[in-house]
C-alpha cells in the first residue's frame, strides 16, 4: 500500500497547486486585517483588531488537517467579524505545517503541547476575561477535549458541528472510523498520512454530503456570480488539505473513535484523563441538521456527561443551497443571519462581555 499513499501524498501537491491558481484567480479568501506570531510550538497564531489586553478573548480552532481561513472566508460569511462586532479580543490558531518529523506527533501533544499553549498565549492576554474556545468538527471535539483536561484555562465552549460521542450508526463519521481502522495497519510505515487519503474516507463515509451535493450545486450555480464565487472560494479552501502525522491518525480511529474515548473518559492527555464530568464551563453546541457527518446522535449522549449544568444545544436548518452542510455554520449566509446573533449573544452574557463595544 505504500505505493498508494506515495501517490496520495503527490495529490496533495497538486490539490495546493490548484488551490494557488484559485488564489491567481481571485477565488482566493478575503480576510480581516490581522497580525500573525508563530508560537513555540510552532502554530501560528492570528490576532484581529486592537482590542486591549485583558479583554475577553475568543480562540477559535479549526480541524488539524484544515486551515483555519473558513472562518474569515469573506465579509458577509466571517466568523471573525461577528466576534470583533460584539467586543471580543479575537484569535485564530493555525496548526503546524507537519513533515516526516513529526510522525510520533500523537493526540496527547496535539493538546497537551500545541492547543494548551495557544491558550497560555490567549490566556495571558486576555487576563481575567477569560478565553471562550470556539472550534468547529474535530477541531470543536479537540477543544472540548482540552476544556476537560485544563478547564482552567477554559471561560466557555462554542462547538460547531463537533462530534463528542462516536457509537455505531451514531453518524456517517462511524462509517468513516471503520474505513480509517481499515487502513490503518498499512499506516503503520509511513511518517504523515495524506490529505488526499482524509478527502477519500471522508467522502466514502458520506458521498451526498461530499460527493453528490457538490456536483449538483454546480448546476445551481451557473449563471450566477455570488454564488459561483462561493462555490470556488469554499472548492479552494478544501484543496488546500494538510497531511496528519501517523501517530495522530492512530490516536484519532483508535483511541477517540473506536473506543468512544471522550465520553467513556479514556483519553489521557498529559498524565490525566480528559474526563467529561470536569468540563463545567458554560457550552452551547450547534448541528446543522441537514447534515449527516454529525448528528444529534453524536453529540447528545456526551452531553448528558459533563460536569456544566449550563449547555445548550441547537439545529440549523439553514443554508440548504450551500455545496457542503458541513460547512455552513461557518459560511452560510442563513447561519450568520440567524444562529450568529443568537451564539453571540449567550457568549456575551457568559463572558460579561458589553454588547455592541467594537474594539
Amino acid at each position: 500500500m505504500l505505493p498508494l499513499l506515495w501517490l496520495l501524498g503527490a495529490a496533495d501537491g497538486q490539490r495546493r497547486a490548484v488551490a494557488e491558481y484559485l488564489d491567481l484567480m481571485g477565488f482566493g479568501p478575503q480576510p480581516t486585517p490581522s497580525r500573525s506570531f508563530v508560537t513555540t510550538d510552532r502554530c501560528r497564531l492570528f490576532r484581529f483588531g486592537d482590542a486591549p489586553s485583558g479583554r475577553p478573548a475568543v480562540l477559535l480552532v479549526p480541524a488539524p488537517i484544515k486551515t483555519g481561513e473558513l472562518w474569515d472566508l469573506a465579509p458577509e460569511v466571517s466568523v471573525v467579524r461577528r466576534f470583533l462586532e460584539a467586543g471580543f479580543a479575537v484569535y485564530r490558531m493555525e496548526w503546524p505545517e507537519w513533515t516526516r518529523a513529526d510522525a510520533g506527533v500523537g493526540l496527547d501533544a496535539l493538546i497537551s503541547t500545541h492547543l494548551a499553549g495557544c491558550l497560555d498565549v490567549v490566556g495571558e492576554r486576555a487576563g481575567a476575561g477569560g478565553v471562550l474556545v470556539c472550534g468547529h468538527s474535530l477541531g470543536g471535539t479537540l477543544a472540548a477535549l482540552a476544556a476537560a483536561r485544563y478547564p482552567e484555562r477554559v471561560a466557555g465552549l462554542v462547538l460547531l458541528a463537533s462530534p463528542l460521542h462516536f457509537a455505531p450508526d451514531s453518524s456517517a463519521l462511524d462509517r468513516l472510523a471503520d474505513d480509517a481502522g481499515a487502513v490503518s495497519g498499512w499506516s503503520r510505515d509511513t511518517a504523515l498520512i495524506p490529505g488526499s487519503l482524509l478527502t477519500l474516507l471522508a467522502a466514502a463515509a458520506s458521498p451526498g454530503e461530499f460527493v453528490m451535493r457538490r456536483g449538483a450545486d454546480w448546476l445551481t450555480v451557473i449563471g450566477d456570480p455570488a454564488k459561483m464565487r462561493r462555490h470556488l472560494q469554499m472548492e479552494r479552501w478544501s484543496l488546500a488539505e494538510k497531511p496528519m502525522p501517523r501517530a495522530l491518525f492512530m490516536d484519532l480511529v483508535e483511541r477517540l473513535y473506536r473506543a468512544d474515548g471522550f465520553c467513556a473518559g479514556t483519553v489521557v492527555i498529559d498524565g490525566r484523563a480528559a474526563l467529561p464530568a470536569n468540563l463545567e464551563q458554560p457550552l452551547i453546541t450547534v448541528l446543522d441538521a441537514g447534515c449527516d457527518l454529525v448528528t444529534g446522535a453524536s453529540v447528545e449522549p456526551a452531553l448528558e456527561r459533563l460536569g456544566t449544568r449550563d449547555r445548550q444545544l441547537l439545529y440549523h436548518d439553514g443554508d440548504r443551497d450551500l455545496p457542503v452542510r458541513h460547512l455552513s455554520l461557518l459560511i452560510g449566509s442563513d447561519a450568520h443571519a440567524s444562529i450568529w446573533p443568537r451564539l453571540l449573544a449567550w457568549a456575551c452574557q457568559r463572558l460579561a462581555v458589553p454588547r455592541g463595544e467594537v474594539p
